[in-house]
């Protein structure tokens, strides 16, 4: 998979709507933070979370609290973002949009 640096990493995140940044801790990475009415519906995230990065083949680092859940893609193998990175997070992001208690 090819890495998505500088001016085209920095477009992919812009189109990925409100929220997304970009972080690093020695790789890039594509992040945000979902807030959640309660912990019931953290808890059906948490689950689509899961099946999405499943079928995607992807490894994201989840980080859960009780109302707030971190999502943090990046490649390992290319120690960055990549276009699947950027998908799975655009999946997120429908997610979101659709559920009742998501919070931006």
């Amino acid at each position: 998979p090819k890495r998505l640096a500088g001016q085209e990493l920095a477009a992919a995140v812009e189109k990925l709507g409100p929220g997304w940044v970009v972080t690093s801790d020695g790789r890039d990475a594509v992040t945000r933070e979902f807030r959640f009415v309660g912990p019931e519906q953290t808890s059906v995230f948490i689950a689509q979370v899961l099946r999405i990065a499943k079928l995607a083949n992807s490894f994201p680092d989840v980080t859960t609290t009780f109302n707030r859940v971190t999502v943090r893609l990046s490649t390992i193998e290319v120690h960055g973002v990549t276009e699947l990175d950027i998908s799975v997070a655009r999946e997120l992001g429908h997610v979101c949009d659709l559920s009742h208690g998501c919070q931006l």
